[in-house]
């Protein structure tokens, strides 16, 4: 294909013509409209789906190797290359490796299932148009052209390394699909009290009242949720705990959050809750969050998506559409109600765990919507503006009345 040849105004809508049903079609706006037929040769760099595959496993196995590193690497030497994978997050890895199977599956359905096999460049356009069509938001699929980038990197792979045609097709669906970000719900104090209130008293219900009270008063994350160990938390009785996060999404580099949960002597005390807990399972070491096994026996730690199925569960249970609430509910309802009750801008802060208050303030939007807005600064105009309406009435009937007195009657 010549250099003075876009490639994104020819061949991808020739394929579109071909009839891949998943790729959008010209008329949604996606894809600029193109009725000549495609004349340049065809391209010897097409993509097989054990391309796919094999950039799939590489990334698999980065995902698995980091595993290991981040949870047995402790009392072992590290080689360099084990190092330099550490540099990717064990989450940003099974991100991506999701992003290849996804990319994997549709390319086996949707192009070896009868269309003409592509590119790899033409491929993944046709793969994100396809995301962008399905409803994936414009951030989702920026992550995912990053996961696909990075497991054909492993490969010494790069995908459109002239950058023209994925950037413009990324900026059009950016534009396009526009739309603002889907926030959960935010569980708040009185929402708590009645999800606390209907768990069974059994273990389970133990660990589940224990998650959702340390999740809120901690303002954790779910994933920060089950790193925390028994060994990390510092109990002193009649104040509260410290409870010691080695790692979080802020913190990459281990250098450890603490956070303060003190002793309420309430229902939603985290401090009892943890107390109790761990005395029900007699637990000195290890996940503070663990699974409940057959028998009533405790097994090992909980992944973060059991965390946040556990607090939908809960949800649900309390007569709330589950679909709403999701893992970062605590965390958001944590927030929202500390700063309806006034907490100072610096405990909100610490206590979530952000470098600014800045970024704090993006949790805080429920709380103070109506109670920080801008409106109440014309209340006093406001009652001038209904005074002088009055006025005007008052006057009206002055009016009507004097035009009747004067009026001759037969």
């Amino acid at each position: 294909m010549s250099d003075d040849t876009d490639d994104f105004d020819t061949v991808i809508p020739a394929f579109l013509r071909s009839g891949i049903p998943a790729v959008a079609s010209d008329a949604q706006g996606v894809l600029p409209a193109q009725t000549t037929p495609l004349a340049q040769p065809p391209r010897d760099d097409t993509l097989s789906l054990a391309g796919i595959q094999e950039a799939l496993s590489a990334v698999d196995g980065l995902y698995r190797s980091l595993r290991r590193t981040f949870t047995g690497a402790e009392g072992r030497p590290i080689g360099s290359a084990e190092f330099a994978r550490a540099s990717l997050t064990v989450e940003t890895a099974r991100a991506y490796r999701a992003d290849l199977r996804g990319f994997a599956s549709w390319y086996e359905r949707e192009i070896l299932g009868g269309a003409p096999p592509l590119p790899l460049d033409l491929a993944v356009s046709a793969y994100l148009t396809w995301r962008a069509n399905e409803g994936d938001s414009s951030a989702s699929i920026t992550r995912c052209l990053s996961g696909l980038r990075y497991g054909f990197s492993l490969l010494g792979t790069s995908i459109d390394p002239g950058g023209r045609i994925l950037p413009p097709l990324v900026k059009g669906i950016q534009r396009v699909k526009a739309r603002p970000p889907v926030r959960k719900k935010a569980i708040w104090t009185d929402d708590l009290a009645m999800m606390i209130g209907l768990l069974p008293p059994d273990l389970s219900g133990l660990r589940d009242r224990m998650l959702l009270l340390v999740g809120f008063s901690g303002a954790f994350r779910r994933s920060e949720l089950v790193q925390l160990l028994i060994e990390d938390i510092e109990d002193i009785p009649g104040k509260g705990m410290i409870l010691e996060l080695r790692r979080s999404k802020t913190d990459q580099t281990g250098k450890g959050i603490r956070k303060g949960i003190p002793e309420l002597g309430t229902a939603l005390c985290a401090v009892r809750a943890v107390r109790s807990w761990l005395k029900a399972t007699r637990l000195s070491e290890g996940p503070l969050l663990r699974s409940i096994l057959s028998g009533k026996r405790v097994g090992g730690s909980l992944s973060d998506r059991q965390a946040a199925n556990i607090i939908k569960r809960a949800a649900a249970s309390a007569g709330f559409d589950s679909a709403l609430y999701s893992g970062h509910s605590l965390r958001r309802g944590f927030l929202n109600s500390a700063a309806e009750a006034q907490a100072s801008p610096q405990s909100l802060q610490r206590q979530a765990g952000h470098s600014s208050f800045a970024t704090t303030a993006g949790y805080i939007d429920e709380a103070n919507i109506l109670a920080d807005s801008a409106v109440h600064a014309l209340s006093a105009t406001s009652r001038t503006a209904d005074r002088i309406l009055e006025l005007e009435a008052e006057l009206d009937r002055t009016r009507t009345a004097l035009l009747k007195a004067l009026t001759p009657t037969d």
